[in-house]
């Protein structure tokens, strides 16, 4: 029985606790509107729907409250900032407290149940929704609209359209919805374009069988020419320049321009402008431009994309996507890019911020994250799940550490390692203690995790060995291969040893007997000598601390 009774206890306290409402700290200096509102988004989840003509973003904001709810602090910030607020599906609508034409539209209690009254037996302005939709674009196809609507329907009518939502409330009987329902009726259904077979202009306002306005399945413009739109074949022997949308083929001698979106083929011989998407192939002896690409943009010059690239960027200079870049970049000098799924080759450089594929440059590489690889002289990035192949690698949460170890023949070494596990550079200098050798040495390495505290590790050096105060006058090089085994003894302190195989070249005589070969040499296994070259081996032992 008391075992029952405490679990009844148990159980009703985890209840209580998992209803316990989280409470939020919240601190904003001077940040604008558009930023709070995108940081609430990003921290904790929320949800907003405003229009952008009727909240103003810009307004700065400046608030700071803790140890509250999230309702209770986004009242008082919505508050605070003269908005209107409410919380419909689980998003918070917003609207601006301003005294203009919203707030001079009588408002009832409740809409009536039925059919809706005609707007005329309103207090409505139409001024209303021409400031709310400002800005909208042509529509080429009837919409059909009906006499009642809710919410629900008037968001698929604006996406049709391409405006914003606007904020939704009740005036009179009618709600915002209808009234900015009948507005963008009034504005569309009279504004379709015509759409022409053909078309042939001079110049722009020059032209055969239709004006700027139309939309042509075949449009050809001896030297300049402008339309709304084309849904088949443009070819203009200077520029083609369009407001609207291309469906098909469009060339040019020069250059195109499309304000709206591509898809299918758009080719010039200078440059390619398109200020929405770009579905197919943008070619130009010179540049590209486009806000989001599907497929290939290939340019003599440059290839610029404002958004993400789904496909392959290919330029003779440089390639630039401001958002991802999915497939491949491929430039003779440059490629950016803000995040990378699959290549990334240039003649001399690459950026990218995440990389999720390989980096191949003749020169640098340079990436924040990086899952895969890098491949040129010298690669910097923030971190690497692979390796990073080149002359130097900088990998700022790699595998960086100094050695000071011991080796049979000289005795006192140091040395630095940095890159990563699967692939690090080795720069060491090391001296015996008669002071005869000094050796100068780079080489590279590769380490293996086996339990938290044991590693197992391989590395190739190559060192010129300065004796008799010569330097670099003849070839004295002793290449190690070194395997060893590292146990982690502190944080940041390991020990390690291992064998090691050495094979010298020397070119250098000896002054006094006049012998070919380096004094560093002892115990050798092998011994070689052909065209003024000696060559030794033997084996070796090596063991330090690894910092």
């Amino acid at each position: 029985m008391r075992c029952l009774i405490l679990s009844v206890v148990l159980f009703c306290s985890l209840v209580l606790q998992a209803q316990e409402v989280e409470k939020v700290a919240l601190s904003y200096e001077n940040q604008r509107l558009e930023s709070v509102l995108e940081h609430l988004s990003r921290e904790h989840g929320l949800r907003f729907s405003y229009s952008a003509q009727l909240l103003p973003l810009d307004k700065p904001v400046s608030f700071e409250i803790t140890d509250v709810s999230i309702e209770d602090a986004m009242r008082a910030l919505f508050a605070n900032n003269d908005i209107k607020a409410a919380l419909i599906d689980g998003q918070y609508v917003l609207k601006h407290e301003s005294k203009d034409v919203l707030d001079q539209v009588p408002k009832a209690a409740a809409p009536n149940e039925g059919s809706i009254p005609a707007t005329e037996d309103l207090n409505f302005q139409p001024a209303l929704n021409r400031r709310v939709l400002e800005r909208v674009p042509m529509q080429r196809e009837p919409i059909v609209w009906r006499d009642e609507i809710e919410s629900e329907d008037l968001q698929q009518y604006q996406r049709t359209l391409g405006v914003e939502r606007p904020v939704l409330q009740q005036y009179g009987h009618k709600t915002e919805a209808q009234l900015v329902l009948e507005d963008l009726r009034d504005r569309f259904e009279d504004n379709v374009p015509n759409q022409l077979p053909a078309q042939i202009s001079v110049l722009p306002h020059m032209s055969i069988r239709g004006d700027s306005s139309d939309i042509n399945n075949l449009s050809v413009n001896l030297l300049w020419g402008k339309n709304t739109g084309v849904e088949g074949f443009e070819a203009g022997v200077l520029f083609n320049s369009i407001t609207e949308d291309v469906t098909g083929v469009q060339i040019a001698g020069l250059g195109s321009t499309v304000e709206g979106e591509v898809q299918g083929l758009q080719a010039s011989g200078l440059f390619c402008a398109t200020g929405g998407d770009m579905t197919g192939l943008q070619a130009a002896g010179m540049f590209n431009t486009a806000d989001n690409v599907e497929m290939v943009q290939a340019a003599g010059f440059a290839n610029v994309a404002k958004g993400n690239v789904t496909g392959l960027q290919a330029a003779g200079i440089a390639n630039v996507a401001a958002g991802a870049s999915e497939g491949g970049q491929v430039a003779g000098a440059v490629n950016v890019s803000k995040l990378v799924t699959g290549v990334q080759a240039s003649g001399i450089a690459n950026y990218a911020g995440d990389v999720s594929g390989v980096q191949i440059a003749s020169v640098l590489n340079v990436a924040r994250k990086v899952k895969g690889s890098q491949i040129g002289l010298i690669n910097v990035s923030e971190s690497v799940e692979g390796a990073s192949f080149g002359l130097l690698n900088f990998v700022r949460n790699g595998y960086n550490h100094v050695e000071v170890f011991t080796q049979d023949q000289l005795q006192m070494n140091v040395n630095i390692k940095f890159g990563s596990r699967g692939f690090h550079n080795i720069l060491e200098v090391g001296r015996d203690i008669k002071g005869e050798y000094l050796g100068l040495g780079y080489g590279v390495g590769t380490t293996v995790k086996m339990t938290n505290r044991i590693d197992m590790g391989a590395e190739l050096v190559a060192k010129q060995i300065t004796e008799d105060d010569r330097w670099f006058e003849e070839v004295n090089v002793v290449g190690q291969l070194r395997l060893t085994a590292s146990f982690r003894c502190a944080k940041h302190l390991s020990i390690f040893a291992g064998p090691m195989l050495n094979m010298m070249l020397s070119e250098r005589i000896d002054p006094e007997t006049g012998i070919y070969g380096s004094g560093l040499a002892h115990d050798v296994i092998l011994s070689h000598f052909e065209d003024g070259t000696s060559t030794k081996a033997w084996y070796g032992f090596t063991t330090g601390l690894r910092f």
